[in-house]
């Protein structure tokens, strides 16, 4: 994050955390696992801009992710703290290439409700409100009120591009143009699958010039979920992850372009194959993967068989491991279907960034005790060492197992993969206090903006 970022962020946090009384922002500190001065010794702008000027660049991004997950910003307030942490986020389409998707889709299209539309462009842009008092006094209208005006009173008016043109879209971060246009092309703005099929072919050829093309990758209410892609990248359906094996699969690289791994002899591993989303890959999405690949098992299978398939790869020589899989089950039970799947015993995740940077054979050493895979390809690995990882076989320090561990770490940071590490000897048996284990997840699930059922 740049000097200007860190600049931006500040103020517009400390404006949105001095909010309440001084027992709220004492409450909001201990939220967002901060500690900052007491109210007994500073007001309550004094105690935010203490505690925000302390924060390091990462710490920020953090306490900027906690407020917009947890609290309501204003419209403007939002887009300030979104424009920063999504810099340099994601694909990137340029500015003629967003003028010329959006003057390939007819404005009209999406007419059919006024109410539908303004939330449509609530979610990603700063309208302004209904300028009462600036009509009064004579002030400039709001774009909400031109909108009104130009685009429903007077249809006609206004084309998408004259519109975008007001909002600013042509200029924002990428993230929020592409935002945009996927929920553009959702059943939340069009309100058949027909009419959703048909914009996706107008606006299709125009992206696919720049290299990007927008793919069905889902399903949801029964209608298609779109997701921006580059063309660049696979569109088949490639073997993403291996896990949940008991044993080491044999496996080889047959066509790392296409994303192709011969599997010499699986054992009894997964290898799932279906599109992974933005969100990223959901428990839920996992369990009616696997209801569906799995014989006589129904695709609405209770989320039991499932817990108990992984759980039962785990090697038996590693109990820490299995406490940390049951334990974050435990804390996340009731509303399973929305977390990340806790993927254990991982052998190969396939990336084709990797692929090109790093050679083919780089897949195939990838073995990890557990693997997330969260919002906006975030790559989340936990570590469990149990004593074989820092003493040889005598039980001796091994200085030579603990460089080999720090080695890891390195080359998986390479690799674009957040590493987290448990010492067995946090996980001894089920007796042991969740509420440690309960916070670090939490505060996990923050740090990479995950979201989940409350």
């Amino acid at each position: 994050m740049s000097d200007l970022d860190v600049e931006t962020l500040r103020p517009l946090l400390s404006d949105l955390l001095v909010a309440g009384t001084h027992k709220d922002i004492t409450t909001r500190f201990e939220k967002m696992g901060l500690v900052g001065p007491s109210e007994e010794v500073a007001t309550k702008a004094e105690r935010v801009r203490i505690l925000v000027e302390t924060l390091t660049p990462s710490a920020l991004e953090d306490a900027a992710a906690w407020v917009l997950d947890h609290m309501q910003p204003s419209a403007t307030q939002r887009n300030g703290l979104q424009d920063v942490l999504w810099r340099n986020d994601g694909l990137v389409i340029e500015e003629r290439t967003r003028r010329e998707v959006t003057a390939a889709v007819p404005i009209e299209d999406f007419l059919h409700d006024q109410d539908r539309f303004e939330a449509l462009l609530d979610r990603w842009w700063v309208l302004g409100g209904d300028d009462v008092f600036g009509d009064f006094f004579g002030g400039p209208p709001s774009v909400r009120k031109q909108i009104q005006q130009h685009v429903f009173q007077n249809p006609g008016d206004w084309s998408w591009e004259m519109l975008l043109d007001r909002l600013g879209a042509f200029e924002t971060v990428d993230k929020r143009f592409v935002g945009f246009l996927e929920q553009v092309v959702s059943h939340a703005a069009l309100p058949t699958e027909e009419n959703q099929e048909r914009v996706v072919s107008l606006v299709n050829p125009v992206l696919r010039k720049a290299s990007l093309e927008l793919r069905e990758v889902d399903r949801s209410g029964g209608y298609p979920v779109y997701r921006l892609a580059s063309t660049l990248t696979p569109s088949s359906r490639p073997k993403t992850v291996i896990f949940a094996s008991s044993s080491k699969p044999d496996l080889r690289v047959s066509d790392a372009v296409a994303g192709e791994i011969e599997i010499v002899d699986a054992h009894d591993a997964l290898v799932y194959d279906a599109p992974i989303g933005i969100d990223g890959l959901r428990f839920d999405a996992l369990r009616r993967w696997w209801g569906a690949k799995t014989p006589g098992i129904d695709v609405e299978v209770a989320p039991r068989p499932l817990y108990d398939r992984l759980a039962a790869s785990i090697p038996e020589s590693s109990p820490p491991q299995s406490y940390l899989f049951w334990i974050y089950h435990k804390l996340y039970w009731d509303r399973i279907g929305s977390v990340p799947a806790l993927l254990p015993e991982v052998w190969m995740h396939w990336d084709p960034k990797t692929i090109r940077e790093r050679g083919a054979r780089a897949l195939l050493g990838q073995r990890m005790d557990f693997l997330i895979l969260g919002p906006n390809n975030q790559r989340i690995v936990l570590e469990v060492d149990g004593s074989s990882h820092y003493t040889d076989e005598a039980g001796q320090p091994s200085p030579a197992r603990y460089a080999r561990n720090t080695q890891y770490d390195r080359e998986m940071q390479l690799r674009n993969y957040t590493v987290y590490r448990f010492g067995g000897y946090e996980l001894p048996d089920r007796e042991r206090p969740m509420l440690m284990f309960a916070d670090f997840f939490d505060r996990m699930f923050t740090r990479h903006h995950i979201t989940i059922d409350p």
